[in-house]
């Protein structure tokens, strides 16, 4: 493909194992009517990215395809993108999130002012079932419709745009830092950087719909949330938190809930509560796992 000068922006995609859904979010990409030159670069660690290879390009943008070994952890694939990007600011975007228009354009111009990292308003892609809606809100509550502009104490996880010079500014930490995105946040506002969250910046988010599916994927969530929070506590903290885990359905039912009023879903609110309590609590477990096993605990999903 042709090789565009001097990108703004380097979109990194990691790639799973589904073809088509890669397909749709390049396509996404390649349909943005950006003002301004950017990349695409793809983290393929196993050889789905071929699909790709009779995408139409655009003449503003340039794609590059990053191979790593197929047991490479989805942080470290993360990394490399960034390490391996063009331009000064970089945007994650999962392989089942879809860009709508003026996604580019939105972030390019959040990120000449000087926030380290810029959120995106997350909607839902497969509205059909009720399982698609508990995982939007359980993951993203906060920045749906309801989301307003502006500065922020927190934003998503995975999908979600940094400043290249603050992120390879890590160093060899960035690995683990972008294992958990909160964590990153957390660190970054320890460190005075600021955060904000640009709702033009839209993005269309393939959740999970599958019940079992569903509760493992919460369950590991929290396996992996709590071990990288508290790896360097000591033993003592970890059994504090991990005994108090059970709370933790009881104080986020009421929050999420009220991010799904928020949107003007009050029906829809009342259709989740099995639902959204039953996750939360298979992801309250996997908390428990984490925080009891600390930074040894990522394995266990």
């Amino acid at each position: 493909m042709e090789h565009v000068q001097e990108p703004v922006l380097s979109v990194v995609v990691v790639a799973g194992g589904d073809a088509e859904s890669l397909r749709r979010t390049v396509a996404g990409l390649m349909e943005q009517e950006a003002g301004s030159p950017f990349e695409i670069l793809i983290v393929d660690g196993t050889a789905v990215s071929d699909a790709l290879r009779d995408t139409r390009s655009a003449a503003h943008v340039s794609m590059r395809i990053l191979t790593v070994d197929s047991t490479t952890p989805r942080s470290e694939r993360r990394a490399c993108g960034a390490r391996n990007a063009a331009s000064p600011v970089v945007a994650f975007l999962e392989d089942h999130a879809y860009p709508e228009a003026g996604w580019v354009d939105a972030l390019i111009a959040a990120h000449r002012e000087p926030w380290a990292a810029v959120g995106y308003r997350i909607e839902n892609a497969n509205p059909e079932g009720l399982t698609s809606w508990v995982n939007l809100f359980l993951h993203y509550g906060p920045w749906v419709e309801h989301a307003e502009r502006g500065e922020t104490e927190t934003l998503p996880s995975e999908n979600i745009s940094y400043k290249r010079d603050i992120l390879l500014g890590y160093g060899e930490r960035l690995d683990a830092m972008l294992e958990n995105d909160y964590t990153l946040h957390r660190d970054m506002r320890a460190h005075h950087h600021r955060l904000f969250l640009e709702p033009a910046a839209r993005v269309r988010h393939r959740n999970i719909s599958s019940f079992r599916a569903s509760f493992w994927e919460n369950y590991g969530n929290g396996v992996i949330f709590a071990a990288a929070r508290s790896g360097s506590w000591p033993l003592s903290r970890r059994f504090v938190y991990a005994a108090g885990s059970f709370l933790i359905p009881f104080i986020r039912l009421p929050r999420v809930l009220k991010d799904v009023r928020r949107t003007g879903r009050r029906g829809l609110a009342l259709k989740l509560v099995p639902l959204l309590a039953t996750n939360l609590l298979w992801g309250a477990l996997g908390e428990m796992v984490g925080y009891a096993g600390g930074a040894g605990a990522k394995g266990i999903r």
